[in-house]
């Protein structure tokens, strides 16, 4: 009589494999969930210093303004700097934000031109 079934080399292989394979999954997971985390406060980054250069249009932001804003529940901290340019009827606002008050690691730099207004 003849047994049929899988010996216990064919059953660790298949652990073993199937291991493997689970491993690979979790660590794309991992690797998706941190990425979306690094996506999102990015993204409220730019949000923060999209509405400051919005503000920027309709009021005066001196260089060198600095303040605060929560977005999310997240307080965001934000700096303006005025750069010039090679034609001088154009200058460039550029907003440094971060989650630090020192602002070394900034989520978000936009700059935007403007109009010199005679």
């Amino acid at each position: 009589m003849k047994m049929r079934g899988f010996t216990l080399i064919e059953v660790l292989v298949a652990m073993a494999i199937f291991a493997l394979s689970a491993i690979a999954v979790i660590n794309a997971t991992t690797n998706g969930v941190r990425s979306l985390s690094i996506l999102e406060e990015k993204t409220l980054a730019d949000w923060v210093a999209s509405n400051k250069l919005n503000d920027a249009e309709y009021s005066e932001l001196k260089d060198g303004a600095q303040g605060t804003e929560t977005q999310a529940g997240v307080e965001w901290h934000w700096r303006v700097k005025r750069l010039k340019t090679e034609d001088k009827s154009f200058f460039a606002l550029e907003v440094t934000v971060s989650r630090n008050s020192d602002l070394s690691h900034p989520g978000a730099v936009l700059r935007r031109y403007f109009e010199v207004q005679s």
